[in-house]
């Protein structure tokens, strides 16, 4: 087998190296000897995976990549799937996943300087569009919520659920 770092003709058994991303298991086309000088560098990591997932339509639909979303944001498919991994495949707001929302999580950006954030659901990505990341308006909206959670009409409303109603909605 060839190795893709230093071009050499090797034996099989020196090509070992396996890990699971968003439960794809990638096998890095490294040889013994050069996997340990390119394991770190998560640039040549990122274009790897964006490859092997090019290289594979299932693993793109099974893992909801969109490209035209990956390019308009300027990242490849192994940055989104290294985003996902590090969120958990969740919501960096709600925690939800997207088998739980059966959808794909969108990516978030600030819209100033256009930097990506995180990884958020269509629901969590709107409210803060629709408060446009504002925390005066954010923080007016757990006033506002917290309020009613005081009024008797919402503590007779929320009886038979198990939610705490005597502990605020912070923001952190």
């Amino acid at each position: 087998m060839k190795c893709e770092n230093c071009k050499n003709n090797r034996p099989l058994f020196l090509f070992r190296m396996k890990e699971k991303i968003m439960n794809i298991e990638v096998t890095y086309p490294l040889c013994e000897d050069c996997e340990e000088t390119v394991i770190d560098d998560k640039d040549w990591r990122r274009k790897t995976i964006t490859r092997i997932i090019n290289e594979n339509s299932d693993l793109k639909n099974k893992h909801k990549i969109d490209r035209s979303k990956c390019t308009k944001y300027n990242m490849t498919i192994g940055d989104l799937l290294v985003m996902k991994e590090s969120q958990k495949g969740k919501c960096k707001i709600c925690n939800k996943s997207e088998e739980e929302l059966n959808e794909a999580l969108y990516i978030d950006h600030c819209h100033i300087s256009g930097k990506v954030r995180h990884l958020l659901c269509r629901f969590c990505n709107s409210a803060l569009g629709f408060a446009k990341d504002d925390p005066t308006i954010i923080q007016n909206m757990l006033n506002y919520i917290n309020e009613y959670r005081k009024t008797t009409e919402y503590k007779d409303n929320i009886k038979s659920k198990s939610i705490n109603i005597d502990k605020p909605f912070q923001v952190f």
